[in-house]
């Protein structure tokens, strides 16, 4: 069976190439055209009747922030304030980091949950102000 291999091989490595001559120089590859990018179309303007979503907000930011994923700081709420929440709409809590340092000593950085709901985008809430007062880790 390997035979027939070791056959085939050494025809290949005993023969000359027959389509290429000695004499002709190799063939130069061009390089191709550039393709062109599309232009991008402009973005589509806002429809009046759909209110756009309100921004992310801090209510007193000073210096550096740091920012946190909204939807984990809504996944860790205690069970009254996690009955609150109506929609995960993504995007980030701020916080000072003068704040943040300044409660590390304490051993954990809270805010009221009145904080959080100014800073969170309209709908993620409800209405609902009775707690307020209360902390969220």
């Amino acid at each position: 069976m390997f035979g027939a291999f070791k056959k085939l091989f050494a025809k290949l490595a005993g023969s000359p190439p027959a389509s290429a001559p000695a004499t002709e120089e190799p063939a130069h590859a061009t390089a191709p055209a550039p393709i062109p990018s599309a232009p991008s179309a402009p973005a589509p303007a806002p429809k009046p009747d759909v209110p756009s979503p309100a921004p992310v907000r801090v209510a007193t930011p000073q210096g550096d922030l740091i920012a946190l994923p909204l939807n984990e700081i809504l996944l860790r709420l205690p069970t009254p304030l996690s009955a609150m929440v109506l929609s995960r709409p993504g995007g980030v809590f701020s916080i000072s980091v003068d704040l943040a340092v300044e409660q590390l000593r304490t051993g954990a950085v809270r805010i009221s949950f009145a904080e959080l709901r100014q800073a969170s985008p309209a709908g993620t809430f409800t209405d609902n102000a009775a707690q307020d007062d209360s902390l969220v880790d």
